[in-house]
């Protein structure tokens, strides 16, 4: 076992086991506040840098399903320029990205008059359609794409909604360039996963039920190719939340916890 490793579980043994997580100070509408909060324990201020959380392990608490990051694609259609009058016009009081969830995604069945791209109008990888004309896949240079088909839209108002210059198939909502991207700004997805979980390994928090953290489980590195086969696999997911009236896309990578439990080397209780 090394130094860092050694210190990093003696940090757990002494500060967080046994101890629920405290919260408080932290933005509690915020989905990973816990998650600050166990990085602030392993003396790491949470940042919106992509890199390991503290000495190149990455920092992450146990849930049903656990986020590799928070990656927007680096080519969406509503930034597009050539796009910009179809985005920029349609509602004085909406975003290009609102604007992009009413032509693509769904009403909200709680909030009046919201649209959101979450949940059924964000396709899962794989030449299939979803019923909003969507489908997930890769280029001939193995990008990511999430493209849109009129043909294969099956919302019965798509006429009233997606504008004419929409009527098409195969168009490219976004894209995630893969193994490396043409704008220094937005890394690709490669350099943003390896810059997290290929470095030494991840140290996943456990909870019991009533909410204590009682383990410390011990993940080793990941491979970018393996992100790539469990995403092929439809056992990673973009888990999108993106919505009306919030200006973060939330394009959140996530792995449900059976993928990890393939990386743990060692469990400390």
């Amino acid at each position: 076992m090394n130094s860092i490793l050694a210190l990093l579980i003696s940090i757990f043994l002494t500060t967080i086991k046994s101890k629920r997580p405290d919260i408080k100070g932290f933005n509690l509408k915020h989905c990973g506040k816990e998650g600050h909060w166990a990085e602030k324990c392993f003396g790491k201020n949470p940042d919106n840098y992509n890199r390991a959380d503290a000495f190149g392990y990455e920092i992450k608490l146990e849930g049903s399903k656990i986020t590799f990051g928070d990656w927007k694609a680096n080519y969406t259609i509503y930034e597009d320029p050539v796009y910009a009058h179809l985005f920029n016009n349609y509602n004085a009081f909406w975003t290009p990205q609102d604007c992009f969830c009413y032509y693509f995604g769904k009403p909200s069945t709680r909030v009046k008059n919201r649209y959101s791209w979450s949940g059924k109008p964000v396709p899962r990888f794989g030449n299939k359609f979803n019923s909003y004309g969507q489908a997930m896949m890769t280029d001939i240079n193995g990008n990511i794409i999430v493209i849109y088909s009129y043909s294969y839209d099956m919302r019965e108002n798509k006429t009233a909604i997606v504008p004419h210059e929409f009527w098409q198939d195969n168009l490219i909502l976004m894209k995630w360039y893969v193994y490396s991207s043409p704008d220094e700004k937005k890394a690709c997805l490669r350099e943003r996963f390896e810059n997290k979980f290929s470095q030494q390994g991840t140290l996943i928090l456990q909870k019991n039920k009533s909410g204590i953290v009682d383990k410390l489980k011990i993940c080793g590195p990941v491979k970018f190719d393996d992100f790539m086969t469990n995403l092929k696999n439809n056992v990673i997911i973009l888990d999108c939340g993106m919505y009306q009236g919030n200006n973060r896309s939330y394009h959140k990578w996530r792995a449900p916890k059976k993928f990890w439990d393939d990386y743990v080397i060692e469990t400390i209780t």
